[in-house]
């Protein structure tokens, strides 16, 4: 852990923040992420939870998530995508965690497939306007968020981004398999177009 300290540290305070200052002003403080799994890139951010006082900051470098400290029992906070990965992934600097997520809920799905669909959306009403690497890059995006839809409902804590990109090239066929999942949703109205349009299949490998 003290490794991981030890670079909050440096993020924080070339922030202009000190560890010790978010410590006085919280209950909790929780490096999550893919530093916190083991698994960041040398050019990672670090990303800090701190249920206490505060605002949210989002640099290159650090990004730091505050929730006030009456709201880490709350429905709203205990049903989220994020509790879970938190809870299953964080490592807890400053206090304990007193809060136990509700894996798999029925808000976190629901919330995950409205993200889906707007994203999708969006993404279609520009689709002639966008480069061949940017429809790659959000047909992967989409992608992405069809495995954390996955996990969720089936009642699992979501992991870091570069634990899921590991598990696509671990798996020739895993896109293939979201894929199928998409044109299921799709079938089903989740979207009201298809979620990968069948002659650019070829861009979610890219």
């Amino acid at each position: 852990m003290d490794h991981l300290i030890a670079e909050a540290h440096k993020r924080v305070t070339a922030e202009g923040l000190t560890l010790d200052t978010l410590f006085a002003a919280s209950d909790e403080v929780v490096i999550f992420g893919s530093r916190a799994a083991g698994c960041a890139a040398s050019d990672s951010d670090i990303d800090i939870l701190v249920f206490g006082e505060g605002l949210r900051l989002k640099s290159e470098r650090l990004d730091l998530v505050c929730i006030p400290a009456r709201l880490a029992g709350s429905p709203e906070w205990l049903d989220s995508e994020l509790a879970g990965h938190v809870a299953a992934h964080g490592v807890w600097i400053h206090g304990q965690r007193r809060w136990t997520p509700r894996l798999g809920s029925a808000s976190s799905v629901a919330r995950k497939r409205s993200l889906i669909a707007a994203e999708y959306g969006a993404t279609m009403r520009r689709w002639q306007a966008l480069a061949p690497w940017a429809r790659a890059k959000h047909l992967t995006s989409v992608l992405r968020n069809l495995q954390r839809l996955a996990i969720l409902d089936r009642g699992g804590a979501v992991p870091p981004t570069p634990v899921l990109e590991a598990a696509v090239e671990a798996s020739p066929d895993y896109n293939i398999l979201l894929l199928s999942v998409a044109a299921r949703m799709n079938a089903a109205g989740f979207c009201g177009a298809p979620i990968i349009a069948t002659d650019d299949r070829s861009a979610a490998h890219a």
